[in-house]
């Protein structure tokens, strides 16, 4: 019996002293005497398969992740390389646990992006190589890391998925793209973050994310979109990065025509004007 199997054993899975106890709580201390006693092994893992790298990830405790990569814990998960604990540092907005797992060398696998079949957001069970979490948007899965982070307001794990060579332009389905999201979100923080990656913004999508069969005239582009939702600050951030004032959407409709109120019917024909003028 290995010494985690033997601990686990005696003290009982969900006593307060186990070693996956002390990762959900950050408790460094006694994780760096559990496994210099070799009560633990760094790859120990519970009933349910998970490890104590999982757990530190899962609650962000940065120090412990590092303690537990230094000791030698391996960084797959279930069959999966370490990207799956980077996803999981991302679904729960962990920004720590995503710098410190990057640092130990895990890397988003670009090629799981094409599963098509994974578990939600919660908890991970039989994972497989063609597995990841993902969370669901109007009930579609969504499974690229930068859509869910963008979609939950995760502005530092955006920013820290940009900078180490995350893809910011492309299609969620149905027309949906990451800048849609933060629309939808009326989060102009990371809407601008988007714009100055130079994404698209003279694009449809479609309302229903989740509709086999679309609605045409819930077709809608970003600005027309903003201006439907009153939203100012997102209105003159597209506008700014170049966004076509007088653009229709499929539906037919245009910026001014769906614009919410005055303000924005305003701050539109300045635009509008210029554009004419030039």
């Amino acid at each position: 019996m290995s010494g985690g199997h033997r601990y686990r054993w005696l003290k009982g899975e969900h006593s307060p002293n186990t070693p996956f106890a002390s990762a959900k709580k950050g408790d460094r201390d006694v994780v760096e005497l559990l496994l210099e006693t070799n009560i633990a092994n760094p790859s120990v893992k519970d009933s349910d398969g998970r490890t104590l790298l999982l757990w530190a990830t899962v609650y962000n405790h940065e120090a412990v992740i590092d303690q537990l990569v230094k000791a030698g814990a391996q960084l797959d998960y279930k069959g999966v390389d370490g990207s799956i604990l980077l996803y999981r540092a991302v679904s729960e907005g962990n920004e720590s646990a995503v710098e410190s797992l990057y640092e130990a060398g895990v890397r988003l696998d670009s090629d799981i992006l094409q599963t098509q079949w994974f578990w939600e957001r919660g908890v991970i069970e039989h994972l497989d190589s063609s597995v990841i979490p993902g969370f669901r948007k109007d009930g579609i899965l969504i499974v690229d890391p930068i859509s869910w982070a963008v979609d939950r307001g995760y502005e530092g794990i955006v920013k820290f998925l940009i900078k180490n060579g995350s893809a910011t332009d492309f299609e969620i389905r149905n027309g949906w793209r990451p800048l849609s999201l933060a629309i939808e979100d009326g989060n102009a923080a990371i809407v601008r973050i988007l714009l100055d990656q130079k994404v698209a913004t003279n694009f449809d999508y479609n309302l229903e994310i989740n509709s086999n069969i679309l609605n045409p005239r819930l077709e809608r582009v970003p600005l027309s979109r903003a201006a439907e939702k009153g939203d100012e600050a997102i209105v003159e951030l597209l506008l700014e990065y170049g966004a076509k004032p007088d653009l229709k959407d499929r539906a037919g409709g245009t910026p001014l025509s769906r614009a919410a109120n005055t303000t924005i019917r305003n701050i539109i024909r300045v635009y509008y004007d210029f554009d004419r003028s030039c």
